[in-house]
């Protein structure tokens, strides 16, 4: 997520502002959601994993399907507009950290769900920008806190690691390069795809 943090630079220089807001319920998320899977069973979660990533589609795809508000003075429409109770975004994103921290499919899906709820016309790639630097502090409480439990394998974890190092910044480049309606649907089709699997895994006989 750092590595695609890096490629969205640019995209964040205008967000700084979101991100402040966002990046303590993220971090208490992150710790609690990996507290709670190191002392519950994972099947706890399970079950609502296929239905929290179904929602977090809906959502998108409702973005999707909604008119573009007219841009305002000064591109107003193009910029987030937090509302008026700060708290509840707070709520939220903590809700979706502590799942990050617990299980983690589906995540992005999610903040990219709660991100449109008040982005207007925000360009998706600035969405994606947050949505890394975020996950990137949701994954690095939560590894940490594995870590110093000793539920981590060093060798699997670093050739994971250089993996997704290489994968997360060379999609980010790509993304970059690709019309933000078409970045929009294409998440809405990777969320159904998610769903289904995670549904068949889950309930398949």
């Amino acid at each position: 997520s750092l590595a695609s943090a890096w490629a969205y630079r640019r995209e964040l220089s205008r967000d700084y502002r979101v991100l402040r807001v966002l990046l303590l319920p993220s971090l208490l998320g992150g710790a609690v959601g990996s507290a709670l899977l190191l002392v519950t069973p994972q099947r706890v979660f399970d079950a609502a994993v296929p239905g929290l990533v179904l929602l977090a589609t809906l959502l998108l795809l409702w973005q999707n399907l909604r008119p573009a508000k007219p841009a305002g003075q000064g591109g107003a429409a193009e910029e987030f507009a937090l509302p008026s109770r700060p708290w509840v975004v707070f709520l939220l994103q903590f809700l979706v950290s502590v799942y990050g921290g617990y299980f983690g499919a589906g995540i992005g899906i999610m903040m990219l769900a709660l991100l449109s709820s008040f982005a207007g016309n925000v360009d998706i790639h600035r969405m994606n920008a947050i949505k890394t630097v975020l996950a990137s502090l949701i994954n690095g409480v939560a590894a940490l806190a594995f870590l110093f439990a000793g539920a981590v394998d060093g060798a699997a974890t670093a050739i994971m690691m250089a993996a997704a190092v290489v994968g997360s910044f060379g999609g980010a480049v790509v993304a970059r390069r690709i019309a933000p309606s078409k970045v929009r649907w294409f998440v809405v089709a990777l969320g159904l795809v998610l769903t289904a699997k995670l549904g068949w895994d889950r309930f398949a006989p």
